[in-house]
């Protein structure tokens, strides 16, 4: 824990991330998923949610630290399903790949819609002598639940969040990085497949 962390303002994010921020932090119970590489200021996030936290509810909160297999993956979801509300981070690039890595580890996709409130997904990146955030804050829409039990692709499980992002589309492309709306290389191509493989087991 920090001593003095720094609110989400602080850190970069603007007004409107941050009102979705807050209204996800209102949850009575739940998990939120904060994404990206090492060193992208994940746990900083981490505390300044936890301030928004404490002023919008008193729910039992639980801070699992980094999501890095089935076991943790598990935990959090139990620990969401048990009435509380989880903070959790995941190396992942965006909303749909931390939804599907998540499904890796073992989590079954109705469960993990159920439970997820939001994702939020950021890195840093220098730019003229400056290190600026980069960040998607994500909200989940209703039918994440219907999309999660269908052969959905990266596309459609992107489509099931409300994202909000603190940078235009002409920055994000002249700097080449992420997060972007949708993010596809050979790793994320081959998750797909097997996702959609999987789907049709899941549903039987």
């Amino acid at each position: 824990m920090m001593k003095n962390p720094l609110p989400m303002d602080g850190l970069g994010f603007n007004v409107r991330q941050i009102r979705i921020a807050a209204e996800m932090a209102g949850e009575k119970n739940g998990l939120i998923v904060i994404c990206g590489p090492k060193k992208a200021g994940k746990a900083a996030t981490v505390e300044a949610l936890l301030l928004l936290v404490k002023r919008e509810c008193g729910a039992e909160i639980v801070v699992t630290g980094e999501i890095c297999g089935a076991e943790s993956a598990q935990t959090a979801v139990r620990a969401s399903l048990a009435g509380s509300l989880v903070l959790a981070t995941l190396q992942a690039d965006d909303t749909a790949g931390a939804f599907m890595r998540l499904v890796d580890f073992g989590v079954e996709p109705s469960v993990l819609a159920s439970v997820l409130k939001g994702v939020i997904v950021q890195k840093l990146v220098r730019r003229n002598k400056e290190v600026i955030l980069l960040a998607d804050v994500a909200s989940v829409r209703k039918n994440l639940s219907d999309a999660a039990v269908r052969r959905c692709t990266a596309d459609d499980l992107n489509d099931c969040f409300l994202h909000c992002t603190n940078v235009i589309s002409e920055i994000l492309k002249s700097i080449k990085c992420l997060p972007r709306p949708v993010y596809i290389n050979r790793r994320r191509q081959a998750s797909d497949r097997m996702y959609r493989e999987a789907a049709p087991r899941r549903q039987n």
